[in-house]
C-alpha cells in the first residue's frame, strides 16, 4: 500500500446514522408532506448514485416526533436488512430515512463522494457479515468496524470527480434512453 493511503475503521472517517419512523397512526407525521423520507424500497430501486425524490415524505413534526434524522447531502444510505441488504446510495438533498437503512455522514476531512464508492465496493463483504434468523442484518458496530482503506484527502476529492464524471454520464445515458 502506498504511503498516503492508510486502513482505518469506517466509525472512524464516518459517523453512521440510525433511521427512523414516525407513528403511521398520527395523520400530522406524514401530512404536509415536508422532507423526503428515504426507505429501502427507494433505495433498491434507484437505478443512479444519487436518489433525488422518494416515495413517502413526513412532516417536519414527524421528523421530530420520531428518530428519524435529517442527512445532510452526498450523505450515503445503506440498506441494512432484507433482500437488498447492502445497496448504497447518496442523497442528492437533506432526507430523513427510515430504521431499516444507516446514513453514513463523512466527519471532517473525507469526501462523501469517496466514502460512498468505498461502500458501493463493499457490497460482498457487507453481504457476508449480516446475520440474523428473519432477516440478515448489518448491525451499526459491525459496521462502524468495516475497514477503508483511504487516502489524503486531495486524491480522495480526485477519485471521487474521475468516478462521479462516470456516473452523470451513465445518469445521461439512462435519461435519454427513457425519452427515446
Amino acid at each position: 500500500m502506498k504511503p498516503e493511503w492508510r486502513k482505518a475503521k469506517l466509525g472512524e472517517v464516518a459517523s453512521i446514522v440510525g433511521g427512523g419512523t414516525p407513528k403511521t397512526s398520527i395523520p400530522e407525521y406524514w401530512e404536509p408532506k415536508e422532507l423526503k423520507w428515504v426507505t429501502a424500497k427507494d433505495v433498491s430501486e434507484c437505478p443512479t448514485s444519487k436518489i433525488y425524490d422518494t416515495e413517502r415524505k413526513i412532516s417536519f413534526l414527524g421528523l421530530e416526533k420520531s428518530s428519524a434524522k435529517i442527512l445532510p447531502p452526498l450523505t450515503t444510505v445503506l440498506i441494512a436488512r432484507g433482500a437488498t441488504m447492502g445497496k448504497v446510495v447518496m442523497v442528492a438533498e437533506s432526507m430523513a430515512m427510515n430504521q431499516s437503512c444507516y446514513g453514513i455522514v463523512p466527519k471532517k476531512g473525507y469526501d462523501p463522494r469517496f466514502l460512498f464508492y468505498q461502500m458501493f465496493s463493499k457490497f460482498h463483504q457487507l453481504r457476508l457479515m449480516a446475520n440474523g434468523s428473519v432477516f440478515d442484518t448489518v448491525i451499526g458496530s459491525g459496521l462502524s468496524n468495516l475497514e477503508v482503506v483511504v487516502p489524503s484527502l486531495p486524491i480522495q476529492k480526485r477519485i471521487a470527480d474521475i468516478l462521479g464524471s462516470l456516473d452523470d454520464k451513465i445518469e445521461l445515458n439512462r435519461r435519454m434512453n427513457e425519452t427515446l
